[in-house]
């Protein structure tokens, strides 16, 4: 895949991006009330977050750390991505208005999983 490549070999737009998405979860996750359900199995839209958000952030840090240099660094990607997912949820703990539960960490790394194997089948063949 050309795009892959292309943010492989300029990492610092990846990077960029990394930074971005980690930025925007924990701003959201800083608000007392985002409007949606923050129940355990309380909405598609909460799902769709998790996923994605943890998701895009996996991918984009194994773009970053690998470098076309492949499969080196994509447990460093999976360690932190789970990390960041579950620091995060922590830090929900502590925002008045915002529930930490098990389940969104169980969907963050779904998302994280999902982008990992995503990327070994699609982008990791060289």
């Amino acid at each position: 895949m050309g795009l892959i490549n292309w943010f492989e070999k300029n990492s610092d737009i990846s990077w960029i991006v990394v930074v971005g998405i980690m930025v925007i979860i924990f701003y959201l996750s800083s608000i007392g009330n985002l409007g949606i359900p923050t129940r355990p199995g309380s909405g598609l839209l909460s799902i769709v977050y998790h996923f994605s958000a943890f998701f895009f952030l996996n991918f984009f840090l194994i773009l970053a750390l690998v470098r076309g240099k492949r499969y080196n660094f994509i447990l460093i990607a999976l360690f932190i991505s789970i990390l960041y997912g579950v620091s995060d949820e922590f830090h929900q703990y502590f925002v008045p208005g915002r529930v930490s539960d098990f389940e969104d960490v169980l969907i963050n790394n779904v998302g994280i999983f999902f982008s990992t194997i995503f990327y070994v089948l699609v982008g990791g063949k060289k």
